[in-house]
């Protein structure tokens, strides 16, 4: 498959687009995490509710948004290694088996030489 030359920027472009209209859109609205606004729904609906457990270790922002930076990467990692596999697997469905003679016609004929003399 061919792409046009414009198809990488058109891409760029998109994904620039969709990072800013958000931020354009909705300037006014605090972006906070889905666990505090649970724990805020929760506190509101039931006020004496006592959490079953309390976390082991609570890492810092920084450090916890460094452990979910790595958790996507490690995630798109493996989704596009399996791309990667699926389509060279059909590709090389596509071109059928490889040689299994050993190789290209001057190897063969520069064995074939040194064999006879």
């Amino acid at each position: 498959m061919k792409t046009g030359r414009w198809t990488p920027l058109l891409l760029v472009g998109a994904v620039i687009v969709l990072m800013v209209v958000p931020l354009v859109v909705s300037s006014s609205h605090d972006f906070a995490g889905a666990d505090s606004k649970a724990q805020a729904a929760i506190t509101t609906a039931d006020p004496g509710y006592k959490p079953w457990f309390t976390p082991l270790w609570e890492p810092s922002s920084e450090t916890a948004t460094m452990l979910f930076s790595l958790q996507a990467a490690f995630g798109a990692g493996v989704v596009f290694f399996a791309f990667g596999y699926w389509s060279g697997r059909r590709k090389g469905r596509e071109q059928g088996p490889p040689d299994t003679a050993g190789g290209d016609v001057q190897t063969d004929a520069r064995l074939a030489a040194s064999h006879r003399g």
